[in-house]
């Protein structure tokens, strides 16, 4: 799969960015701030963003995915310790990857996202990954 990174942690994206390469995926772009990650998404036309919520200089990585998924029709999965921000933000993305998570775990939602993309039904879910259904999250694992 096609990933866009938008993590404004240098160390973060770069671990990352080799632990998902490793498993087989190619990054297309790191990007730290939100008017950053929309233009690398028109360019690079990733499969999926894995996108934090707070991102550099104060911007917000839940307008990104609004404005990826507006501008380039690149869906989203935030990836983020601001779980609270992320589901209040349903609209924005497929679903959040609560942090901190074991690089297992970020596979397995990486396959669920393009799996739940596919309109089928996951068969691997962490129990830190939810997904949205219209108004509802639905609680994986």
């Amino acid at each position: 799969m096609k990933l866009l990174l938008v993590e404004d942690h240098p160390l973060v994206a770069q671990a990352m960015g080799l632990y998902l390469a490793e498993a087989g995926h190619e990054i297309v772009g790191i990007a730290t701030h939100a008017q950053e990650a929309v233009e690398l998404a028109g360019i690079m036309h990733p499969d999926l963003g894995l996108v934090d919520v707070q991102l550099a200089y104060g911007t917000s990585g839940i307008d990104a995915a609004r404005e990826m998924l507006a501008r380039h029709n690149v869906r989203s999965l935030f990836v983020t310790s601001h779980h609270d921000a992320a589901r209040a933000a349903h609209d924005a993305a497929v679903g959040y990857l609560r942090k901190p998570y074991s690089g297992r775990e970020l596979i397995a939602a990486i396959q669920a996202a393009e799996d739940y993309l596919k309109i089928q039904k996951p068969d691997q879910w962490s129990p830190r990954l939810e997904f949205y259904e219209g108004s509802l999250v639905r609680r994986c694992g």
